[in-house]
């Protein structure tokens, strides 16, 4: 899908066989310097992946890596079901497998300009579940 927005694909990691099959043959359509692909990162180069981007797609099997990239500001667009659809509050979309959705969406939030506020969200949320955040809210639990 082409909406006249300048998109930079990066893939990470590796991907099953048929799963893999499906990644290869969506590339074969794209110019070759529209994307890279990269194996598993350590995380410090994953730290380097998010600070250069501005959305995540998590289509399948969640990770901690969703809330280190939104800890990095960036928007995200993961499944909705109860292991990640909590992520999502106008930091990104629920979405798994529409791509003409997550296509609409991207042009959506580029055009409105409207961008930054998505990406200050996604990492406000990351604090907000971040260990220290959680630590001090169980201990006034325990406190009161």
């Amino acid at each position: 899908i082409n909406l006249g927005v300048p998109v930079f694909l990066v893939l990470v990691g590796n991907a099953g066989n048929k799963y893999n099959n499906e990644i290869e043959k969506s590339l074969q359509s794209l110019d070759k310097n529209s994307y890279i692909r990269f194996p598993f990162l350590n995380r410090e180069e994953l730290r380097k992946i998010y600070c250069a981007s501005d959305i995540g797609i998590w289509p399948g099997i969640p990770s901690i890596t969703i809330i280190e990239a939104m800890s990095c500001r960036v928007g995200i667009v993961v499944p909705d079901n109860s292991v990640v659809g909590h992520l999502i509050d106008g930091n990104g979309i629920h979405e798994g497998k529409n791509i003409d959705r997550v296509a609409n969406y991207i042009f959506k939030i580029f055009t409105n300009k409207n961008f930054e506020k998505v990406k200050g969200r996604s990492q406000a949320i990351a604090h907000s579940l971040s260990w220290e955040k959680l630590s001090l809210n169980l201990f006034d639990i325990y406190i009161n």
